[in-house]
């Protein structure tokens, strides 16, 4: 079973929930399917294919990243460790909510982006050329590759106009990552997420991510598909980070994080939780479906890069 299990339990220790009420966003697909519009019901009936085949590639692929990637996790546990050690001691109530606020902030002041996001996320996995080119670049991070092949697909991916119409609102955030995220991202290992991210708007720079803890929207043995933009290149996606899982209600279904960078020592984690620093964003993602009932909260988790 390797260290899944052991990441896991942590991962889940950490979620800290906010003072806003649950709201059922993991079935907004069912209920914008009843919705009098065309536009609704075609929305969610794009979400519901792009969810399915996720999880239908996810299936293959988690089985191979569990071999793949569970020596790796090993050697990687004890910079989840720290990671989880300064959680606990940080992640208080009044730093939760500061977390939240700041990112609800960037939600709504980047909503054209997110919308581009979760449009062309599911126009990808809706067209049979894009979803095989998708399967072929988390297949290869599965099982841990830097595969010409993938990467060929990772820049096919980024010239497709929805993804183009990312790149066009992403501002700041001028890296792209593509993956699979879930409960079952590492089989019946650890909650998490792998995949591979590139530089926009024309893959230049091009390389592998996986990690442990922070996932959203992920119930059971799901997976889903994970679509985010950075701003940092792909080579500098490592290391430890919070996401702010925002309770927000998605046309169609799905998931929306805001993740922030840990501060790097003691004097970085009392300027952030005294508000003489505000925190800054480097990365906005977002959940191609998943289920069951999602609330605002702060968890921790850690990336490596290959």
């Amino acid at each position: 079973m390797g260290i899944g299990k052991t990441l896991k339990k942590a991962s889940k220790s950490l979620k800290k929930g906010a003072k806003k009420a649950t709201k059922e966003v993991g079935d907004a697909a069912k209920k914008t399917a009843e919705a009098a519009t065309d536009a609704a019901k075609k929305t969610a009936e794009a979400a519901e294919k792009a969810a399915s085949e996720a999880e239908r590639i996810g299936a293959s692929a988690g089985a191979l990243a569990e071999n793949a990637y569970d020596d790796a996790l090993r050697l990687g546990e004890a910079a989840w460790n720290e990671t989880v050690a300064a959680l606990e001691r940080w992640l208080f109530d009044g730093l939760v909510d500061l977390l939240l606020d700041a990112a609800m902030a960037v939600f709504k002041g980047s909503r054209p982006l997110v919308d581009a996001m979760f449009a062309g996320g599911r126009a990808l996995l809706g067209d049979p050329k894009a979803a095989a080119d998708f399967e072929r670049v988390v297949t290869a991070a599965a099982s841990k590759k830097r595969d010409p092949g993938a990467q060929e697909a990772m820049r096919s991916l980024l010239r497709r106009p929805e993804i183009q119409a990312i790149a066009a609102a992403a501002g700041s955030f001028d890296t792209l990552s593509l993956g699979l995220a879930g409960s079952a991202a590492y089989g019946a290992g650890a909650e998490g997420c792998f995949g591979y991210a590139a530089t926009l708007p024309d893959a230049a720079t091009i390389g592998g991510f996986y990690g442990v803890g922070g996932v959203a929207v992920s119930v059971g043995a799901s997976t889903t598909a994970q679509l985010g933009v950075w701003t940092p290149r792909p080579a500098d996606l490592k290391g430890p980070y919070f996401a702010a899982t925002l309770e927000v209600e998605v046309e169609g279904g799905g998931g929306i994080q805001v993740i922030f960078a840990l501060p790097a020592d003691e004097a970085g984690w009392l300027a952030l939780t005294t508000g003489k620093v505000k925190p800054s964003p480097v990365g906005i993602v977002v959940f191609l479906g998943g289920g069951g009932e999602v609330s605002a909260s702060v968890s921790g988790g850690y990336t490596w890069v290959f």
